[in-house]
């Protein structure tokens, strides 16, 4: 019995357990019964019923022995219907185990799910990530172009700045070699004043000079004091010296006026050369060979050396590798051009609108 109580008391009643229940309260009443047939047989009776005694004891006897086979049919029905509850209860326990292995598969299977959507989204999350970061890169690289297309103008702006400041340059050289020809004309119609001069001072120095050339012959030529040389046939004219650290083109043109006025030939005139030259300018008499020390080859080296001939090289050189310093200013840099082409100019290179282009 407080094995059907247990049952009672483990969850809601089933069919079974009401079977039990009313099987569990016949053999609790056929208890009863029998216990009451019992006690009647034992209340006392009068003398008559002695003699039925034994028939009522073999009747209760035949009774209590049907009882106790019922109850133990009873029994084995219940221990039947136990082992039947117990079936279904075991079925029913491993239902319940088989429902809940498959929630938690499926609670599983939706977690595994749910990581697999929260890995899809990281997956996109980095995605998106890395189309961020390749735009954001597509954006500098833009950024980039622009910068340097920005600078590529400025410095298009800056030389078209410059080429215009060339031009005028250009357009100031044009002129001024305008004005240089003009004064070469009006250089050279005094040329011709000075030679019609010269002529006209030649023929009043003619007599005076030959008088000298007769008093020479009589007398040899002394040489002056160290200041200046006197040639034999310019004793009126003192002959400068040239060191090669004055302009050649004025002594030049000093040494050549003198042999015209003195009428010199190209020995007395290579001979107040010698007498003039000092310092380095002895240099080029000495680098002349012995046989060719004549007037022509002493000017040709003289001019070689320290003409305006020989820097036109230099004032190329300087032409094409001059450019605009950072801390200097396009007027400057125009200043500076224009005295290099001047330069050119006064050596007497020719000068055009390409001049500056060399």
């Amino acid at each position: 019995m407080p094995l059907l109580q247990r049952d009672d008391e483990q969850g809601p009643r089933t069919r079974r357990q009401v079977e039990m229940d009313a099987a569990r309260q016949r053999l609790e009443m056929e208890d009863r019964a029998g216990m009451g047939a019992t006690a009647a047989a034992e209340a006392p009776t009068g003398p008559s019923s002695e003699m039925n005694l034994a028939a009522v004891l073999a009747a209760m006897q035949a009774s209590m022995e049907a009882a106790r086979r019922e109850q133990e049919a009873n029994q084995r029905k219940l221990q039947d219907l136990i082992a039947a509850n117990q079936e279904e209860a075991r079925r029913e326990q491993e239902a319940n185990q088989r429902k809940l292995q498959d929630l938690i598969a499926a609670n599983q299977e939706e977690a595994r799910r749910e990581q697999e959507a929260a890995r899809r989204e990281q997956e996109e999350a980095r995605r998106e990530q890395e189309a961020a970061r390749r735009e954001q890169e597509a954006n500098q690289r833009k950024l980039q172009d622009l910068i340097a297309a920005n600078q590529e103008e400025a410095r298009r702006d800056q030389e078209a700045k410059q080429n215009l400041i060339l031009e005028k340059i250009d357009y100031g050289l044009v002129t001024l070699g305008e004005k240089v020809k003009n004064l070469t004309l009006e250089v050279k119609e005094v040329s011709a004043r000075a030679d019609s001069l010269e002529t006209r001072m030649e023929d009043r120095l003619l007599d005076i000079n030959k008088k000298i050339i007769k008093l020479e012959a009589r007398e040899p030529v002394a040489v002056s004091a160290p200041s200046h040389t006197h040639c034999a046939s310019a004793a009126k004219f003192d002959m400068p010296r040239f060191d090669g650290t004055s302009s050649w083109t004025a002594f030049k043109y000093q040494f050549q006026t003198l042999v015209k006025t003195n009428r010199w030939d190209d020995d007395q005139s290579f001979a107040a050369l010698t007498l003039a030259l000092r310092g380095d300018a002895l240099l080029v008499l000495e680098n002349l060979p012995s046989d060719g020390r004549t007037l022509e080859r002493l000017m040709e080296g003289l001019d070689t050396r320290y003409g305006d001939k020989h820097l036109e090289h230099v004032f190329r050189a300087q032409l094409r590798e001059r450019t605009q310093r950072s801390n200097e200013s396009l007027q400057q840099w125009g200043v500076e051009h224009s005295s290099t082409v001047y330069g050119i100019l006064k050596s007497g290179l020719r000068c055009d609108s390409d001049t500056t282009k060399l």
